[in-house]
């Protein structure tokens, strides 16, 4: 634990860390800021277009929806039109009137029933019997989302056209029930198959009336009341429920009546783009310190091995390993081979190397000289010193007795020797003679 602090303090730290760390926070910081900004701009601009989207596909589909509506109010103009329908709403009986109308609701998808309304409210023939015989409060060409009645209120899109006819003024009406689902297939149909999101549609009192969950039908959601009055496109965001994802509508408002045509999309979904931004705005940063580091590293090594070598060199000349300082100075060589400022610097450690090493030869053959001539005169001069002493001098008159005493009994011996020589030669010579008399 001491080891791994010790070595996160900065002071302990190589050269080679301390210039990767240098290079990386000199690249990370500006680009990491640079990154910040331009990721605030682009969400920005990101969340500007996604709800610019959301607006404009709501308003696209508005207009189909519009022109759906035209249509089908062109249509009850065309049925109030003929001669059936009118005769029926005169008072005259007409047989055909009902097959005409089944007619047209099997070869319209999106009506649910088509209702001949007289003057005075009362229904006199329907495509579906529940609506026959009752009383409908219906005010001339118009397209509503609540039908009342004396029975019970129908919700739901209803277009309604009046009929008028010249000698006998208004008739009555001609009412179609369109429904919600097929609407909406004919308004999706010529959108693209990746829009996502779910359209619906609310009446001037921010009632639901139609949206593709049947559970939220003729509801007034809470948080939407900006919906309600609206008379351009817009956008807002909201919490369905505290479980329950939070969703981004986006809004226009109908050419043909005071309705709001909506989209809705989850969070998640609309926030997707955001977050591709953002991996991607990381994935860039990531990218530069990916490759700063590794030119950090890249530098760092480049820079600290010769100075490591310089070190080894440095220790091996301190410790007068002339061995290690071999290997060192072969390790050195390569690194003088670069002409930088390094390639340089290690080109002149070894001159200064070569330079020393041949003085350092010079010093020890002088110092090996000086310690010889020294070693000579310190001998002479203990000598000197001894034969000048009067113990030397003394030692030296013993050792002249002594040879002189020596001297004198070799003379002696000498004529000694030399009278038994001449002593024998004359017994030899008397010997001679001796024999001759015989």
């Amino acid at each position: 634990m001491l080891k791994l602090l010790a070595g996160l303090y900065y002071p302990n730290w190589s050269i080679a860390c301390r210039i990767a760390a240098a290079m990386l926070l000199a690249v990370i910081i500006p680009t990491t800021i640079s990154a910040y900004f331009n990721l605030q701009q682009i969400t920005t601009i990101t969340t500007d277009g996604e709800y610019h989207q959301l607006e404009l596909l709501a308003s696209i589909t508005a207009q189909r929806f519009d022109r759906l509506l035209l249509k089908r109010q062109q249509l009850a103009t065309d049925i109030g039109q003929q001669a059936d329908a009118i005769k029926l709403l005169a008072g005259s009986k007409s047989a055909g009137v009902s097959l005409q109308l089944s007619e047209i609701v099997a070869s319209h998808p999106d009506l649910e029933a088509i209702l001949l309304i007289d003057r005075a409210g009362n229904c006199l023939t329907a495509t579906m019997p529940q609506f026959i015989g009752h009383h409908y409060t219906v005010s001339g060409d118009t397209i509503f989302s609540r039908l009342h009645s004396n029975v019970r209120d129908y919700p739901g899109m209803f277009v309604s056209q009046a009929v008028n006819s010249v000698p006998d003024g208004y008739l009555g009406s001609v009412l179609l029930k369109l429904k919600g689902v097929e609407i909406w297939s004919v308004v999706n149909r010529g959108l693209s198959p990746k829009t996502a999101g779910q359209f619906f549609l609310t009446d001037h009192q921010g009632t639901i009336i139609s949206h593709p969950q049947v559970s939220l039908l003729y509801q007034q959601p809470v948080g939407w009341s900006q919906l309600l009055g609206a008379e351009s496109s817009g956008h807002f965001s909201y919490q369905p429920s505290p479980g329950r994802m939070p969703q981004v509508i986006g809004f226009t408002t109908l050419a043909t009546r005071p309705w709001t045509l909506g989209i809705s999309r989850s969070a998640a979904e609309f926030q997707a783009p955001l977050l591709e931004v953002i991996w991607l705005n990381l994935r860039g940063v990531m990218a530069v310190g990916g490759i700063a580091a590794l030119v950090a590293v890249l530098t760092g090594m480049y820079i600290s091995r010769p100075i490591q070598a310089l070190t080894v060199a440095v220790q091996s000349l301190e410790q007068e390993d002339d061995e290690l300082f071999d290997v060192a100075q072969q390790n050195l060589v390569k690194f003088a081979l670069p002409a930088d400022d390094l390639g340089q610097l290690v080109r002149a450690f070894l001159q200064m190397t070569n330079e020393l090493h041949r003085r350092d030869r010079q010093l020890k053959t002088q110092v090996q000289f000086l310690r010889v001539e020294v070693d000579r005169a310190r001998r002479d001069q203990e000598v000197a010193e001894i034969i000048d002493s009067d113990q030397f001098q003394l030692l030296q008159q013993k050792i002249q007795q002594m040879r002189n005493h020596d001297r004198h009994v070799a003379e002696t011996e000498t004529d000694y020797f030399q009278q038994l020589q001449q002593q024998v030669q004359s017994l030899k010579k008397m010997g001679r003679s001796n024999d001759l008399s015989i």
